[in-house]
């Protein structure tokens, strides 16, 4: 169900038979909370208000009589009608004995309660006794509260008991009152009404704040249901990703594998068309397999089912060895490699196969995303105790509204900033989520035109050198 709220629009979940039945019993158990204090008020109300009347105070009466006594054993019964109601309907059954229903029972139980107190006029008036008369009504209205501030959650149990209160109170104002109980006796139902307006108002609005919460719960249900089937779907694609990931990896090994024995003429020298047909096919067999083993990482990683194990390495020599690694594609593109080390840690504790593949992939992808001729950078420093490994390029930079959705996989920049073709979207997503095993963050540094800066920060990782320490 959609709606608008001052030009907003708000969404709401629509309500199930189910949903309100459960609605109605909610309301009841409100009732049931008054309920549970008013089968024990009304002894205790009606025995101070008999004995008030019974000539302790001038006055009221001319003292104790049979009308009272029974007045008395009424209002006992009326609450132990409502225990009963309490008891065998308690929260949360809709149907008890007999199969009578919650709401009839709570409306027969405070009907019951509304005569009991409708009664009190025949048990306490005298004629033209205008101290008694107005004891009564102060106490008849106080009890008309009670019943508007309890029980008006459910409409029908509140007009059942104001309606067997009206019933027997009119009557015996007028007959036991004289002349001012007469005059009570007129104008009370209209009081009464009029009360009640207000009373039933409230009514609703107690209903449409339950309906709310009702809805409220739904949605939640709604949402919980679609973050359960998301994180299904996803657990499901990564394991799916992590076993057709193993699947693939054998033949394509056997592919690279004999593609390199005849690209090298090992059993012979092919002629030049076939050695390049070689050459592709290895080339082509080596860019799968790194794809499937980007795509199988992050699988293992979205699926918990990778674990980082940490060591004790010179983060310095792996940073050189990457260098080297990425060398010869730069050669290709006459792009300049260089490292920085000057403020590396002499150790750092990290999985050293993940900060390898790190460094990597974001020096991989500044070889392939910088201009033939281009500057790149590779370095890792000591930052108070955290270790940092960075790539610096002069490439053409990524705009900033592209920056965040680097790190999502499949997503890369647009070529025509880049101007290389090839990548899968995959490398940024996997060093966030390697850095992420280890507690890291990676930053993005970049503008058009200016070149790019990748950072990788390992909380705690750095192992200063001994003089640095001493220092």
């Amino acid at each position: 169900v959609a709606f608008k709220s001052g030009g907003t629009a708000f969404v709401t979940a629509s309500l199930t038979d189910t949903d309100r039945r459960a609605l109605e019993q909610a309301r009841l158990d409100l009732v049931a909370d008054a309920m549970a204090y008013g089968r024990l008020q009304t002894p205790l109300w009606s025995a101070l208000t008999v004995i008030c009347f019974s000539g302790i105070v001038p006055g009221l009466s001319g003292g104790l009589d049979a009308m009272l006594g029974f007045w008395l054993v009424a209002q006992c019964a009326a609450g132990y009608v409502l225990h009963l109601a309490y008891e065998y309907w308690p929260r949360g059954r809709a149907v008890g004995p007999f199969g009578i229903s919650r709401r009839f029972a709570y409306a027969a139980a405070y009907a019951v309660a509304g005569l009991g107190w409708g009664l009190m006029p025949a048990a306490t008036l005298t004629p033209d006794n205008l101290m008694a008369l107005s004891l009564t009504a102060v106490t008849l209205i106080g009890v008309l509260a009670v019943y508007s501030s309890r029980i008006t959650p459910s409409t029908e149990v509140y007009l059942t008991a104001v309606t067997a209160f009206m019933i027997a109170s009119a009557p015996a104002f007028a007959l036991c009152g004289g002349d001012n109980g007469l005059y009570v006796a007129f104008i009370g139902p209209v009081w009464v009404a009029m009360g009640a307006a207000p009373a039933l108002k409230l009514s609703r609005r107690i209903g449409d704040m339950i309906e709310t919460r009702f809805q409220n719960e739904a949605l939640l249900a709604e949402h919980e249901r679609s973050r359960v089937a998301a994180e299904e779907a996803n657990r499901a694609k990564s394991n799916f990703l992590a076993n057709i990931s193993h699947e693939l990896r054998t033949p394509l090994n056997a592919i690279i594998g004999f593609s390199d024995v005849m690209r090298e003429g090992l059993f012979g020298r092919l002629d030049a068309r076939y050695q390049s047909y070689a050459e592709d096919i290895h080339g082509s067999g080596e860019h799968l397999l790194s794809l499937i083993n980007d795509l199988l990482d992050i699988a293992k990683i979205e699926a918990g089912r990778m674990a980082i194990v940490p060591e004790a390495f010179s983060p310095a020599d792996e940073v050189q060895q990457v260098a080297r690694l990425i060398g010869p594609k730069a050669r290709d593109k006459r792009q300049t490699v260089s490292v920085a080390l000057a403020n590396a840690p002499a150790e750092m504790l990290a999985d050293m196969r993940a900060f390898k593949q790190i460094a990597l992939n974001i020096a991989g992808n500044a070889v392939k995303f910088t201009q033939a001729g281009g500057a790149i950078e590779i370095g890792v420093r000591d930052e108070n105790g955290d270790a940092v490994l960075w790539v610096r390029d002069n490439g053409p930079g990524i705009p900033a509204d592209r920056i965040a959705a680097l790190f999502k996989p499949f997503e890369r920049v647009d070529n025509a900033y880049s101007g290389a073709a090839g990548g899968t979207g995959l490398g940024l997503s996997l060093v966030k989520a390697l850095a992420g095993l280890h507690g890291g963050t990676v930053t993005l540094e970049s503008e058009v035109g200016d070149g790019t800066l990748v950072s990788v920060r390992f909380p705690g990782a750095s192992r200063a050198a001994p003089q640095a320490l001493a220092a």
